[in-house]
Formats: C-alpha cells, sequence, structure tokens
C-alpha cells in the first residue's frame, strides 16, 4: 500500500472525514479542510484601477495553520481535546450558524506549528488517535 503524497492532494477544498464516538454509543462526524479566506470582490473597475499601490489586506487567521471544521451532529467544544492530541493549538473557536434550514456546528482551529496541521491529513492517524 503507497502513501498518499501530502503535495498532491487538494486539502483547501476535499472535505476529509473522522469520527469521535460519545459515550452514548452514537458518534460525531467531523468534516475538516485546510481555511481559505473568502476573497473580496472589488465593487467597481475604478476601485481595481486606482487601489494598485496598496496592499492586499491581511487574512484574519494564518493561512499555513488553520483548519476549518464543520459538524451537524453537535456542538464541537467537545473536539478540542481530540486536536490537542494531535499537536499544539493555539487558539480554538467555535460556533453555529443555519445552513439551508439546518442547524451546523463549525469551529476554527488554529495550529503553533504547520506540520500538526498536516497530521490532520493522514486519516488512519487522526482517527487512530481518536479511539484511543
Amino acid at each position: 500500500m503507497r502513501k498518499k503524497n501530502y503535495k498532491e492532494e487538494d486539502h483547501f477544498t476535499q472535505y476529509y472525514s473522522v469520527y469521535i464516538p460519545r459515550s452514548n454509543g452514537t458518534k460525531y462526524t467531523l468534516f475538516y479542510k485546510r481555511y481559505r479566506p473568502a476573497k473580496i470582490q472589488p465593487n467597481s473597475v475604478y476601485e481595481v484601477v486606482n487601489n494598485t499601490s496598496e496592499q492586499a489586506p491581511q487574512s484574519e487567521y494564518p493561512v499555513d495553520r488553520t483548519l476549518e471544521v464543520l459538524s451537524f451532529d453537535g456542538n464541537l467544544d467537545i473536539s478540542r481535546p481530540f486536536f490537542k492530541k494531535i499537536g499544539k493549538v493555539r487558539k480554538f473557536i467555535n460556533g453555529e450558524t443555519q445552513f439551508k434550514g439546518k442547524q451546523t456546528f463549525y469551529c476554527i482551529v488554529i495550529f503553533k506549528f504547520e506540520f500538526d496541521l498536516v497530521k490532520c491529513f493522514r486519516d488512519d492517524y487522526f482517527q487512530e488517535l481518536i479511539s484511543r
């Protein structure tokens, strides 16, 4: 069995999934991918032409160390210890929103180092850490 090549995979658009078992026998399903900030669209041609000297605005989160996580099963605050098993977590932001009438829970996980983020994309490794 060949290992996946991390550089050849698209971690910005493809969601990965992992299961977190609960004490009552059910499980949470987490969907995650690397965080990509939304692009700001200019309102007019005038803004595009005149703003060439200004720099692009900085992202709210560091793109190289940030993971975006979604779940439809429940609050993601219980997933914090599982991400701490992977590596040092600098910041953990969670919340909820409505998507097509269904409640969706999300969190943003910012790791201290990029190689901790890369460990999340080895499905077998991440799932094995959670199952312990």
